[in-house]
C-alpha cells in the first residue's frame, strides 16, 4: 500500500525510462526518524506475490497531482518510500502508487478534501489514467454499470475483497457453494496491479481439466467461445467480453486467461464500499 519510487543512491535498481529521483535536489524531501532503525532512519521492505520487492527508507515529500479544476492538488508531508534496492519483473515506471485502504496509501493520505472516489480504465494500448474525487470519470454511473460490495479483513489490511458466488460458462453456472472457496465476507481480492484473475485449483477443477493443454484451443475465430459471467454476492453479474477471457496466441490458437478489468471503467467508492464496473473503450476514453 506504500507509495515508493526508486532513488539515488541506488545499490540495485531495475531499468526505468526516466531519471532516478535524487532526494538531494529536493527542498521538501525529509527522511523520517525512527529510534529502531539504523542511524535512526526508518527502513521499509515491500514484497510482492511475483517475488518483486522494494527496499529503502521512509521519508516525507510534497506530492502534486494535476487536477481537472485547473489547480493542482498539493499534498505536503506525504509519506513515501525511497527505494535503494528494488527488483521488478514487469514494471516500466519508477515505482508504485499504493491505492489500498492502508494508512500509507495515496488515497489514505489525501486527507479530508478527498471524497473517496477512485477510478481507472485500462487499455491494451496507449496510456491509462487514474481519476480521484468528483471528476466525471471518477464517478462510475449509468445503465450498464454493475456494482458489488467490497469487504475488508483486519488480518489482511489494505486489500479490497469481493465475494464471488459463481462463474457461468455459457448457460452452465459453477457455484462456489460447497467448496472451500465459498465465503460470505470476501473470497477474492480485486487488485489493479494484477493482470490475470486467479482462482483456486479446487474450484477450477469442477469444470476445467487439470491438464494445461485443455486451456488452449484452435479456432478460426474467437466468436465460437462461450460467454463468461462472474456472479458476485448481492446479484451483481459481470459479463466479460471474449477478449477478457481468451488470449489470441497466434496461429489460430486461443488460450484461457481471464483479464477481468480490461476495457472496464472500474470505480471504487470508499464511502459506501462499492466497486463498480462499466464496459468502456478505454483507449477512446483517454485518446
Amino acid at each position: 500500500a506504500l507509495i515508493w519510487t526508486q532513488c539515488l543512491p541506488c545499490l540495485n535498481c531495475y531499468n526505468q525510462p526516466d531519471p532516478l529521483f535524487d532526494p538531494s535536489k529536493s527542498s521538501t524531501y525529509k527522511e523520517k526518524i525512527c529510534e529502531y532503525g539504523p542511524d535512526q532512519t526508518c527502513p521499509y521492505e515491500m514484497n510482492y506475490a511475483d517475488r518483486s520487492y522494494s527496499k529503502g527508507t521512509l521519508a516525507t515529500e510534497t506530492v502534486t497531482i494535476q487536477s481537472t479544476s485547473g489547480q493542482p492538488f498539493v499534498m505536503p508531508n506525504t509519506t513515501i518510500g525511497c527505494a535503494h534496492n528494488s527488483s521488478w519483473l514487469s514494471l516500466t515506471g519508477s515505482g508504485i502508487v499504493g491505492l489500498s485502504w492502508g494508512p500509507l496509501s495515496l488515497v489514505s493520505q489525501m486527507g479530508e478534501n478527498f471524497i473517496g472516489l477512485v477510478s481507472y480504465c485500462f487499455s491494451s494500448k496507449g496510456t491509462s489514467k487514474i481519476n480521484f474525487g468528483s471528476s466525471n470519470n471518477a464517478i462510475v454511473a449509468g445503465d450498464s454499470v454493475v456494482s458489488a460490495h467490497m469487504f475488508m479483513k483486519p488480518e489482511k489490511r489494505g486489500f479490497y475483497y469481493l465475494n464471488l458466488d459463481a462463474i457461468s460458462v455459457g448457460e452452465n453456472r459453477i457455484e462456489t457453494l460447497r467448496t472451500p472457496f465459498h465465503a460470505l465476507d470476501g473470497n477474492m481480492v480485486i487488485d489493479s496491479g494484477t493482470t490475470f484473475t486467479y482462482l483456486p485449483e479446487s474450484y477450477c477443477n469442477q469444470r476445467v481439466a487439470s491438464s494445461p493443454d485443455m486451456l488452449c484451443y484452435k479456432s478460426e475465430t474467437i466468436d465460437v467461445f462461450p460467454v463468461i459471467t462472474i456472479h458476485f454476492s448481492g446479484g451483481a453479474d459481470l459479463v466479460l467480453d471474449k477478449y477478457n477471457v481468451f488470449m489470441d496466441m497466434g496461429g489460430k490458437v486461443f488460450c484461457l486467461a481471464i483479464i477481468a478489468q480490461y476495457n472496464f471503467l472500474v470505480g471504487y467508492d470508499l464511502s459506501s464500499w462499492l466497486v463498480s464496473f462499466k464496459p468502456t473503450d478505454c483507449y477512446s476514453l483517454w485518446s
